[in-house]
């Protein structure tokens, strides 16, 4: 079930293109996109990349909440590197937030770290 939480109408614009595996939801000036799946599998790089583009489009900071996802492969660390390029040329935030300890070492280990904003709860974000 999809479920929005005080989101703009811009937002419900885009609800045709998110199944069961993503929800959105507003807090202050950062959406948060939600990730219901253990892994992001091929097909859903692309859903996943327009959505996180076009909140960045509508000049709204972003948050990925990775609390269910298990693993990330290389194509979702390639929507991460292309959207904190987008953020930083927009003024705006990425925020990865509540990554399993597996993704982090991944991160640490790429040092992605270093240019990820790795939140480890939502209630640190910055609103």
């Amino acid at each position: 079930m999809i479920l929005y939480f005080n989101c703009s109408r811009e937002l419900e614009k885009i609800d045709y293109m998110i199944q069961n595996m993503y929800s959105l939801r507003e807090l202050d000036k950062i959406v948060i996109v939600d990730i219901h799946e253990k892994l992001i599998k091929t097909e859903q790089f692309d859903l996943l990349n327009e959505m996180i583009m076009h909140v960045l489009e509508m000049g709204k900071n972003v948050a990925i909440n990775l609390q269910e996802v298990a693993y990330i492969n290389s194509g979702v660390i390639h929507i991460f590197i292309s959207a904190v390029k987008k953020v930083h040329d927009n003024a705006k935030e990425l925020y990865l937030v509540a990554p399993s300890e597996s993704i982090k070492a991944m991160f640490y280990v790429t040092n992605l770290d270093r240019i990820l904003n790795i939140i480890e709860e939502e209630k640190d974000l910055p609103v």
